[in-house]
């Protein structure tokens, strides 16, 4: 009677790196405490997480913090910009309002491809000719005309552009032309993960054209297709413009993307 039994279960923090197979989290790194996978949200570095470059020498430490979300274990560490950075359980996610997550990090400022402190920042939200009013990595946008085409609409495996993490709403995506450009259809390939997965096709779409500094809807002389599998195609009253944007309306509950897309 009266002994006791300590259990000690140590959890250092791991760096678990991404799959080299895997182009998009090439050179980028996911954190790990025990069990505990950890991501990295807006609310705790300051508004934006998309671009943080955290190298493998930056010093990582667990920190408990009752009042935030009812007692979470956080891993704090100083960046080489100076930054505090900070990263909370992955299970914890999305209870801070609309903001960016990040789960890969990038280790490098080429791998964060949007590096806001380093030698070569550009907005996220835009890449080359294309622009999107959310992308979920931005670096994605240069999918869309990369002639990766995928075995199925759940074909993950090439890259995509995705909306992710916005739902439900209404999104768009354009491309601008070097100079005026006739055009008289576009096909497009939708990404859809099915009832489990995060994105589906959108609930409708239509496409605008920029005349007169105004958007205007084309004159489509067919329906705006949501086929899985195969590429979508529209036919329309020809115009002449510098850009096309496509705008889409989500379903309920689930974000949207595309796998590859032509405009003729």
């Amino acid at each position: 009677a009266g002994d006791t039994i300590a259990l000690d279960l140590p959890m250092p923090v791991r760096r678990i790196l991404a799959n080299e197979k895997v182009i998009n989290n090439a050179d980028r790194v996911t954190l790990e405490r025990g069990p505990i996978v950890y991501c990295a949200e807006w609310p705790d570095n300051d508004g934006k997480v998309l671009d943080i470059v955290l190298d493998d020498d930056v010093v990582l430490e667990p920190e408990h913090r009752k009042d935030l979300l009812d007692g979470l274990t956080v891993l704090t560490g100083k960046l080489k910009n100076g930054k505090q950075f900070t990263a909370i359980p992955f299970y914890a996610r999305a209870h801070r309002d609309k903001g960016e997550m990040n789960v890969w990090l990038a280790r490098t400022e080429e791998a964060a491809r949007r590096v806001s402190t380093g030698p070569f920042p550009h907005d996220w939200e835009s890449f080359g000719p294309f622009k999107a009013s959310h992308v979920y990595p931005p670096a994605q946008l240069a999918a869309l005309t990369d002639n990766r085409l995928p075995g199925s609409s759940n074909d993950v495996s090439v890259p995509h552009f995705t909306w992710l993490y916005h739902v439900g709403g209404r999104e768009w995506v354009q491309e601008t032309f070097a100079k005026p450009k006739k055009v008289s259809s576009i096909d497009i390939y939708w990404l859809d993960q099915g009832d489990k997965g995060s994105c589906r096709v959108p609930k409708s779409w239509r496409l605008l054209y920029r005349a007169d500094n105004a958007w205007k809807a084309v004159e489509n002389t067919g329906p705006y297709g949501l086929a899985t599998d195969k590429f979508n195609k529209v036919e329309f009253k020809p115009v002449t413009t510098s850009i096309i944007r496509m705008e889409a309306t989500l379903q309920e509950g689930y974000s949207g993307g595309i796998l590859e897309w032509r405009v003729k």
